[in-house]
C-alpha cells in the first residue's frame, strides 16, 4: 500500500522525532551510568578506608549500600549491643533505639551527615548488619 502525502509527512516527522528520542535516551543513559559509577567509586573508597582503619570487612566493620550512599558501621563496645538488646526486648524496635545503637558504631558518614540522610528507613537496613557483626555470625558460619 502506497502512502499518501499526509502519511509520508507524518512518517518523516516521526522518524525525526525518533532520532531525537534516541539522542535523549543516550544522554540519559550516560548520566545514569555516571551516577552509578560515582556511587560505586564512593562505595569502594569507603570500603578501602574502613579496611585500613578497622580491619577485615564482615568481622570488624560492614558497609550497607543505600540509595543515599554507603553507610559503614564498625564493632564498638559490647555495652552498646547489650543496651540495644535490652531496649528492644522491653518494647520492640523503635527508631530512637536504632539510632542509639548505630551512632556510636558509625564509621561512615559522620554522625551529623547520617542523621540528615533523606531516607528515614536507613537505620532499619543498617541495624541488622551491625547486630550480625556483634554476634560474629560470619565467623561462626565459616567455622572460626
Amino acid at each position: 500500500m502506497a502512502l499518501n502525502e499526509e502519511q509520508k509527512a507524518r512518517l518523516a516527522a516521526l522518524r525525526n522525532d525518533r532520532e531525537q528520542w534516541k539522542t535523549a535516551d543516550a544522554e540519559r543513559a550516560e548520566a545514569q551510568e555516571l551516577d552509578e559509577l560515582e556511587h560505586e567509586a564512593k562505595l569502594r573508597a569507603v570500603i578501602a578506608d574502613c579496611e585500613q582503619k578497622y580491619g577485615k570487612r564482615g568481622v570488624a566493620f560492614e558497609v550497607v549500600d543505600t540509595l543515599s550512599g554507603p553507610v559503614a558501621v564498625k564493632l564498638g563496645e559490647a555495652v552498646v549491643y547489650a543496651k540495644f538488646v535490652d531496649a528492644t526486648s522491653d518494647h520492640g524496635l523503635h527508631l530512637a533505639d536504632l539510632q542509639e545503637f548505630i551512632l556510636p558504631n558509625l564509621a561512615y558518614p559522620s554522625r551529623e551527615e547520617f542523621v540528615k540522610l533523606p531516607h528515614a528507613g536507613i537505620p532499619y537496613a543498617v541495624w541488622p548488619v551491625l547486630a550480625a557483626l556483634y554476634r560474629g555470625e560470619r565467623d561462626r558460619a565459616a567455622g572460626k
